[in-house]
């Protein structure tokens, strides 16, 4: 990250005034006026230690430098840590030990009406401007948007040179288009549906979830899968040439792109996208911290900064960044990709039977 970005930042965020015609007139760590997202209060938790988890790789690059600034004006300590797994929040808030002020979550947890409130903290809306979020984006009781992002087609372009479009169908046909497939071992969320949609069935209507057919749809393949456990491991096969097609993050798509790699992502089979949220654990010590933290995060600036180092969609309307050729090319949010914002509900209730019947079938 560059230095005069980071300071470029603290300027904005000291500066006083505040934005017409919004919503919420409550005070926001420390402030006499409106909140204004992007806006923190210098010295309003001096001393406090500010610890944030998250999943590392370039997004926590991102979040680390935007976080660290939001804590040098504020006075606090910035601490952080990951990945926020949902056993360890579970431990630290049954235990009373809380030791994340601030966390990412899955929409699954952010979306469970049993977790919120429970484990994790319902949001007060009155600390946070959420005037600028995305309609793709909303906010929910227990978290506020963080990322958007699509579990999209990826290809090598060299590979499949001769398909006038990549399709969810193609991704499963080995026979025309030989090579290994990788996609991602630990969730079936979002990859039933794409089994789903590769044996042609229609987006409006994959719910309820046929889950036999998914399933036999990529053992269809399965002599030419390969499994993936973290987003670096995908990245890591694309660059090796260990696979022609991935099921896999936007943003490693993008990487992969930027470094001058011979892969693309299909605007022609509808990425499924899924929103990761900020949520704050249950009885932590800085609960009014980490509303601020969140407040300043969805700054116009701040989003900007996000947009350009990560290219994950920006989670404020304001923003105006010019993207790369390769940040565009992954910008699942623009109307030629037609993401598919799939069913919360149904991964509410369904997620931990189907993960259990997921992980013994990627295990035989």
């Amino acid at each position: 990250m560059a230095l005069g970005v980071g300071a470029a930042l603290m300027l904005a965020a000291c500066a006083s005034g505040a934005a017409e015609d919004k919503a919420d007139d409550q005070p926001a760590g420390g402030s006499t006026g409106p909140v204004v997202a992007g806006e923190a209060t210098p010295d309003a938790f001096k001393g406090s230690k500010f610890a944030f988890s998250g999943h590392g790789g370039t997004s926590q690059e991102a979040q680390d430098a935007i976080l660290k600034d939001f804590a040098e004006i504020v006075g606090a300590n910035y601490a952080p840590d990951g990945p926020p797994e949902l056993a360890k929040i579970q431990a630290q808030v049954e235990s009373g030990q809380v030791s994340w002020d601030l966390v990412v979550l899955s929409d699954v947890v952010a979306n469970d009406p049993e977790l919120c409130g429970t484990l994790v903290e319902k949001i007060d809306t009155s600390k946070i401007d959420t005037s600028n979020l995305p309609e793709v984006a909303p906010l929910v009781e227990c978290g506020v948007p963080m990322n958007a992002n699509g579990w999209s087609l990826a290809y090598n372009t060299e590979a499949f040179a001769g398909a006038d479009d990549m399709t969810w169908e193609r991704f499963f046909d080995t026979e025309n288009y030989p090579g290994k497939r990788a996609i991602y071992s630990a969730i079936p969320q979002l990859q039933l549906e794409i089994g789903l949609l590769g044996d042609g069935v229609a987006v409006d209507d994959l719910y309820p979830l046929d889950v036999d057919r998914a399933l036999a749809k990529y053992d269809s393949i399965r002599d030419d899968l390969l499994f993936y456990t973290t987003g670096s491991e995908s990245q890591q096969m694309m660059e090796s040439d260990q696979i022609v097609a991935c099921l896999c993050w936007s943003g490693r798509v993008y990487t992969i792109i930027d470094n001058g790699g011979q892969w693309a992502l299909s605007d022609e089979a509808p990425p499924q996208l899924r929103i990761d949220y900020w949520g704050i654990p249950k009885g932590g010590k800085n609960v009014d911290l980490a509303h601020a933290a969140i407040n300043y995060f969805l700054g116009k600036e701040q989003q900007e900064l996000w947009q350009t180092e990560t290219a994950y969609p920006s989670m404020n309307r304001e923003t105006d960044v010019e993207l790369s050729e390769a940040a565009d090319a992954v910008n699942v949010l623009d109307e030629r990709f037609n993401a598919n914002r799939v069913d919360i509900d149904f991964w509410v209730e369904n997620q931990a039977t189907l993960t259990d019947r997921w992980t013994t079938w990627v295990s035989q």
